[in-house]
């Protein structure tokens, strides 16, 4: 008996085409992700690869054979994987910010909001855009859509990326009332501060945390409303009766100027829905 990819008529190894175009949209995935984490602390991206955390190890990933090249300026930036041959396609990225506002290089950002696509073509060969074309063919991208890629180039991904300082911070504050009931069998209105939450000055949001004995409330508030990026944010925990030492866990954001923080008390049987005037919102950011 034979056992593993060799061992069976029906296996069918992937074309090398197809095979090619994954290394390549998982390979810039990742670049992108290092690339956002060098714009965090630079408040720009990186026109040189090797500046970017596991570069090495990321170029790697692309198969033997192709090239990389990378554009890059303050809000923008390409890594494209280019075959010489006219066997495979030809796969480059583009991520973009849209809207930011830098605190510090230890902070980083209170908030970002970007996207990112990625465009494919059929064949080996085909062009990149040229540094004018891209930097036109970014400059006109505010949102993303169904394909931004440019003739002779298919969009085989892409996604929006967000978040926010306070967001995070409840994040943080709610996993450690989780760690504080996984000690304690309870949740406990703590006034230390984890280490991971970060402070500004001034601070821009009131924090609260609201607990009973089986739930968790966080809500992070903007102290103004005179920067329409300032939402409020909620972060909820409540002992899973179904399931033991699990949680339901629930984070919501609301752009609503002025919105009431729930009281515990008021939502001692919520589900799996926000409260009115909220929406959930992503725990993270995937790239």
């Amino acid at each position: 008996m034979n056992f593993g990819p060799t061992g069976g008529d029906d296996f069918k190894p992937m074309p090398r085409k197809e095979r090619a175009k994954l290394i390549n949209l998982g390979s810039i995935r990742r670049v992108f992700v290092r690339q956002y984490e060098y714009y965090k602390t630079h408040a720009k991206f990186s026109e040189n690869i090797n500046n970017l955390n596991d570069a090495s190890e990321l170029l790697d990933l692309f198969e033997k054979g192709y090239q990389t090249e990378t554009q890059a300026d303050t809000n923008s930036a390409i890594t494209a994987a280019i075959d010489p041959s006219s066997e495979n396609n030809n796969t480059f990225g583009v991520i973009k910010i849209l809207k930011s506002k830098y605190i510090s290089k230890k902070v980083g950002f209170q908030y970002a909001e970007g996207l990112y696509f990625l465009c494919s073509s059929g064949k080996g060969g085909t062009l990149l855009p040229s540094k004018m074309q891209f930097a036109n063919m970014v400059s006109s991208i505010t949102s993303l859509k169904n394909n931004n890629c440019p003739n002779g180039y298919v969009q085989i991904a892409g996604s929006i990326f967000r978040e926010h300082l306070a967001g995070n911070n409840i994040m943080v504050l709610l996993n450690r009332q989780i760690n504080v009931y996984g000690e304690q069998q309870k949740f406990i209105k703590e006034t230390t501060l984890p280490p991971s939450f970060i402070q500004i000055e001034p601070e821009i949001y009131s924090y609260q945390i609201q607990v009973t004995p089986k739930q968790a409330i966080v809500s992070a508030r903007p102290k103004s409303n005179q920067d329409p990026s300032n939402w409020t944010y909620l972060a909820i925990a409540k002992e899973d009766i179904n399931q033991k030492s699990s949680f339901i866990q629930l984070y919501c954001e609301s752009p609503i100027a002025n919105i009431a923080i729930p009281n515990i008390a008021d939502t001692t049987k919520f589900s799996k829905d926000c409260p009115t005037g909220y929406k959930k919102y992503d725990r993270y950011n995937t790239f």
